[in-house]
């Protein structure tokens, strides 16, 4: 409880510094949030509206003093997602980005996570960098990336092997047309 509150605290006087929010607002963003533990600051200052995402994502970066990452719209390595579970990542809230001069480079809505080295460690031998990235971004891009695509098609649906059929007839139709 002690560390949310001095995270809150911190998070809330960077955003001022950068002039993303006034004192005014840091001050009722703080007592708001001692009412609501369960809920991220981070998800609380988006959803409301007071900052944008850029903004956070920039006082991440200077409260945990790592690069800030947007993982929305990027378009992960799929043999680099791969190499994780995805429970692994939704669990730990990591999502690796790319493979720079044999380095990892990891987002995560918490870069301070001693843990996350170990957990991380257990599926790749590389050195680890972190970014700091949105949770809830983390989260879709993971669950998108290992989402069944729309255009999947599962060889067990009976519908495939209509397809399959159809596909076959309309193939022996033409054969037949053309000996015609």
């Amino acid at each position: 409880m002690e560390k949310r509150i001095s995270f809150i605290k911190q998070l809330t006087d960077i955003l001022v510094s950068q002039n993303s929010i006034d004192q005014k607002k840091a001050e009722d963003i703080k007592k708001a949030l001692k009412d609501m533990e369960n809920v991220p600051l981070e998800e609380y200052l988006l959803q409301n509206a007071f900052v944008t995402k850029s903004d956070l994502l920039k006082a991440l970066s200077v409260y945990y003093k790592v690069p800030a990452f947007d993982v929305s719209g990027y378009l992960f390595e799929h043999e680099l997602l791969r190499e994780f579970p995805k429970d692994v990542l939704l669990r730990n809230r990591i999502i690796p980005i790319i493979i720079d001069q044999d380095i990892l480079v990891v987002a995560t809505p918490d870069p301070s996570d001693e843990s996350l080295l170990v957990t991380i460690g257990r599926f790749v031998n590389n050195d680890v960098r972190f970014n700091v990235g949105i949770s809830s971004d983390i989260k879709d891009a993971i669950e998108e990336f290992y989402d069944k695509s729309i255009t999947t098609v599962d060889a067990q649906d009976p519908y495939f092997e209509y397809l399959e059929r159809d596909d076959l007839r309309k193939k022996s139709l033409e054969e037949e047309e053309e000996k015609e």
